[in-house]
């Protein structure tokens, strides 16, 4: 069983306006254990000035390193491995 994945934005603090969000798509997930980074790639994972991703991974934070419309690349938490969190990477 894969490990959720979550990925949204946060404006100043605030919950996003549901007028405003677009509908994100993940199509693609791949995790580097070596480098320790997980690499999200899709459809409206932008970012704008006033917006900062956040990317979790059951349950836990993620720091984002990168992120564009459509790639998202966040740190994985050390000693992470696929046995452990179910993830069939």
């Amino acid at each position: 069983m894969a490990a959720p994945v979550t990925v949204g934005e946060v404006a100043d603090g605030a919950p996003p306006d549901p007028v405003e969000v677009s509908l994100l798509r993940v199509r693609e997930a791949h995790a580097d254990l070596v480098a320790g980074t997980l690499l999200l790639r899709g459809e409206s994972l932008g970012t704008s000035p006033d917006t900062t991703p956040t990317v979790t991974l059951s349950d836990v934070p993620l720091v984002v390193l990168s992120a564009n419309e459509v790639e998202v690349l966040a740190q994985l938490p050390l000693g992470l491995e696929a046995e452990r969190t179910g993830c069939a990477w």
